[in-house]
């Protein structure tokens, strides 16, 4: 039980096509675009769909046009943006603006 209960309150930025597109959607407009970006950096082709599914036309224009730069992030400041949206998530759904998948969810 007390795994199950830790495993729901560990979320990465690799879970973010679990959540809800509501939530999803809560992420992406509470969180600056360029942070997003940063973190998408290194992402597969389909989180990247995802996450920028869920933002606002413009907002997924300039992120678009950022992400085809090929200028390089380090991969420090990479990591560090996914562990700011991680803690965004996670933050978020303490307060109740957006629910978390169920264990079960995570477990599959």
């Amino acid at each position: 039980e007390d795994a199950r209960i830790v495993r729901k309150m560990l979320f990465k930025f690799e879970d973010l096509p679990r959540l809800s597109a509501r939530s999803l959607g809560v992420v992406v407009e509470r969180l600056p675009v360029e942070r997003i970006v940063i973190a998408l950096r290194d992402a597969s082709p389909a989180l990247q769909e995802v996450v920028l599914g869920a933002m606002a036309p413009r907002a997924r224009r300039m992120a678009e046009s950022e992400l085809k730069n090929d200028s390089p992030s380090p991969a420090k400041a990479v990591t560090e943006a996914k562990r700011i949206v991680a803690q965004a998530v996670l933050n978020l759904a303490s307060t109740g603006a957006i629910e978390l998948p169920n264990a079960v969810e995570n477990e599959s």
